[in-house]
């Protein structure tokens, strides 16, 4: 065995997550992984079918087969300035319970296109409909745009709004806003994926959709920020209910977003580095159309590389024989929503 002379490091010279350093095993490892699945050319239909069933498999679960029955109760009924509101509460076996927010704008003729609205790491749904976490009846302004069912409220357009397991009323502790960490990880020893769990509750919202007669059931939206963003990419990529997509500081190349910091747990999904990269991803939604948001200043994918990810995207969706469906939105500021303007695409497209 040979021996060497070390140098006199600083304390941070072996921290990993300073990145490209020689004695990064992961780093190497990166640069060596080659998504397997990625989309190279040829027909997109074909490669479809067979991207969407690597998706699922390592996802863990089949979202789009979770067809077992639920029930829905109504936990209050409340008038607004801007429509109606009710909170619901959705029960089926062997899931835990999923509140949600069902909104109708006012003076509108069913029936109507609906968006379902993801909050990401934020203190849950209440956020969407702009009122106080420990009391409902009070409103509270969300900031950052992340009032989304009220933004749909104010353009005709009906929310649907669900709280993400780990986040709001569904987090693992009362003492912290949001905890995905010990969820994410029972998930992973049973191989399935939070991210996963979470699509197929965006799935039963959308069987229950399927059943209001104020729906148009061939409008159907999804939009979220940060993690809300992250579930509705996975949800637009396998469920075929889903008409248009609106992630939201959450797309980019898996190399320029999950490797150049620390992110929650709750999104990352196990081996995918070597099948499919986030924009093979969301292609799987093509043709349906997609509006990428994100901020020049965003933490996660800053604009230039954003931009690199949407050419990707771009790509295939014109692969798909639909270019004109795909479209980005890059605000000025960092990792928020921007509705001013995201939602004039947003309602051309839905």
């Amino acid at each position: 065995m040979s021996s060497f002379e070390p140098d006199s490091p600083a304390a941070s010279a072996f921290d990993p997550s300073q990145r490209r350093l020689p004695w990064d095993e992961h780093e190497a490892l990166v640069a060596q992984a080659t998504p397997a699945m990625a989309y190279r050319g040829g027909d997109f239909a074909s490669w479809t079918m067979q991207a969407r069933q690597r998706l699922v498999d390592r996802l863990g679960l089949d979202p789009q087969e979770e067809n077992r029955a639920f029930e829905v109760a109504v936990v209050w009924d409340r008038p607004h300035r801007l429509g109606r509101i009710q909170k619901l509460l959705l029960r089926a076996p062997g899931l835990a319970d999923m509140p949600m927010y069902w909104c109708l704008p006012a003076e509108t003729q069913a029936p109507l296109p609906v968006m379902i609205c993801l909050q990401g790491h934020t203190t849950g749904m209440h956020c969407s409909i702009g009122v106080r976490f420990e009391d409902e009846s009070v409103s509270e302004p969300a900031g950052n745009d992340r009032d989304f069912a009220l933004q749909c409220l104010e353009r005709g357009v009906a929310a649907l709004c669900i709280e993400q397991r780990g986040f709001g009323e569904r987090r693992d502790s009362v003492e912290r806003q949001c905890d995905c960490q010990h969820m994410a990880m029972r998930a992973l020893m049973l191989g399935r994926t939070l991210v996963g769990e979470r699509v197929a509750d965006v799935n039963l919202a959308c069987r229950w959709l399927a059943d209001q007669p104020a729906v148009d059931t061939s409008r159907i939206g999804i939009m979220g920020n940060s993690g809300g963003g992250t579930t509705s990419i996975y949800a637009a990529a396998l469920l075929k209910a889903i008409h248009l997509a609106v992630p939201s500081c959450s797309f980019g190349r898996w190399y320029d977003t999950w490797f150049t910091g620390s992110r929650c747990v709750c999104g990352y999904v196990p081996g995918m580095l070597h099948h499919l990269d986030l924009p093979d991803v969301l292609a799987l939604h093509a043709p349906r159309p997609v509006v990428v948001v994100g901020g020049e200043q965003d933490y996660h994918c800053p604009g230039a590389p954003l931009r690199q990810a949407f050419d990707d995207l771009r790509t295939r969706y014109r692969a798909a024989g639909a270019a004109d469906a795909c479209h980005l939105t890059v605000g000025p500021e960092g990792h928020r929503f921007y509705a001013d303007l995201a939602w004039p695409k947003i309602l051309d497209l839905l």
